[in-house]
């Protein structure tokens, strides 16, 4: 305890206590507890009054790696005795491990013995933990994707617009360049490298604006659920992914205003742009 007390010291007596730096000692809320004060602690048996000589911290650990885990309150064991009478241990977990050949049987026995305990004793497997840091990986990291394919549809969108709005407002041009005697491959190869403009301008964006925010974003994701830093891996196939739709979508667009335009004569299409 000692090892993570952050503010304080540490309890000498039995009516001295340690509260969770979450709930002490924070301005943000109306009900923080500051260093000294005296506090009530209810149970079904007693209430006692204490006092708050120390903060510690959280390091966000498993079950059995340190005593503080998920406690919001820490109490010596003679007030613990003194408050809950029928408190016989104070072992906070106990870490088992057993040949994976008898894993099957090493749990099964644990089990039972769980559920016949007098006490409130539980079992949490390594395959319980395992699962509920993959779900909780998944729901974050599906989020984080889910964010990833918004900012891209809105890219797309984004592009297909700004390339409808440049060639409607180059109909006039595009006209008087097919009137001189621009034929429908040089048409096609110039909104074609126009298109590919786009689309390398975009790629480049993405790669200089999004790369870092990626890069902070994991290494920030890293600290937060596994206490270090996690590698950065570059999306080589979602960047592929979204360079060919954008390229795709350039090639469809030019053959859609191409097609447009031979729909109606020269002279139709100078009559409507006037």
């Amino acid at each position: 305890m000692a090892q993570h007390l952050t503010s304080g010291r540490m309890p000498e007596n039995d009516r001295e206590i340690l509260i969770a730096d979450a709930y002490a000692n924070n301005p943000d809320s109306n009900n923080f507890i500051q260093l000294g004060e005296e506090i009530e602690l209810e149970t079904e048996e007693d209430t006692m009054t204490v006092t708050m000589v120390g903060t510690y911290g959280k390091p966000g650990s498993s079950n059995g790696t340190y005593a503080l885990d998920s406690a919001a309150v820490m109490i010596t064991e003679g007030l613990a005795r003194e408050m809950i009478s029928s408190v016989e241990n104070f072992d906070y977990t106990w870490v088992i491990s057993a040949d994976p050949n008898k894993e099957d049987s090493v749990t099964a026995a644990l089990e039972s013995v769980a559920t016949n305990a007098p006490s409130g004793m539980g079992l949490y497997t390594y395959a319980e933990e395992l699962d509920f840091l993959t779900l909780q990986q998944a729901v974050i990291f599906g989020g984080l994707q889910g964010l990833s394919w918004m900012i891209f549809l809105f890219g797309v969108v984004n592009l297909v617009n700004m390339t409808l709005s440049n060639q409607l407002s180059r109909r006039r041009e595009l006209c008087m360049m097919r009137s001189v005697g621009m034929t429908k491959r040089q048409l096609y190869q110039v909104l074609t490298a126009e298109g590919m403009f786009y689309v390398l301008f975009s790629a480049v964006i993405a790669l200089v604006a999004g790369t870092p925010v990626a890069i902070g974003i994991c290494r920030w994701m890293g600290e937060a659920m596994m206490g270090q830093v996690m590698p950065y891996q570059f999306p080589v196939g979602s960047m592929l992914l979204y360079i060919g739709v954008l390229v795709v979508l350039e090639l469809l667009l030019s053959i859609c205003t191409i097609r447009k335009q031979e729909q109606n004569s020269l002279i139709e299409q100078m009559r409507l742009v006037e």
